[in-house]
């Protein structure tokens, strides 16, 4: 491969991770790599969704 298809390609990858990060699709991965260094119990992904659904709407939010 080219060193510009590579460059590219890198590049890519890194806009793909950052997408993935900032609409939160990545949040269970990088859940399991902390969760992997403690010694609780890990969730699984359906409870990870439900417990970070719940703690986004259990509280008051206003606007204004």
């Amino acid at each position: 491969m080219s060193r510009v298809a590579s460059g590219c390609a890198d590049a890519l990858r890194r806009l793909w991770s950052m997408v993935r990060a900032l609409s939160g699709d990545s949040d269970y991965e990088t859940y399991l790599a902390h969760a992997r260094r403690g010694n609780g119990p890990i969730l699984t992904r359906e409870e990870f969704y439900l417990d970070s659904v719940g703690r986004r709407y259990s509280r008051v939010s206003r606007c204004c």
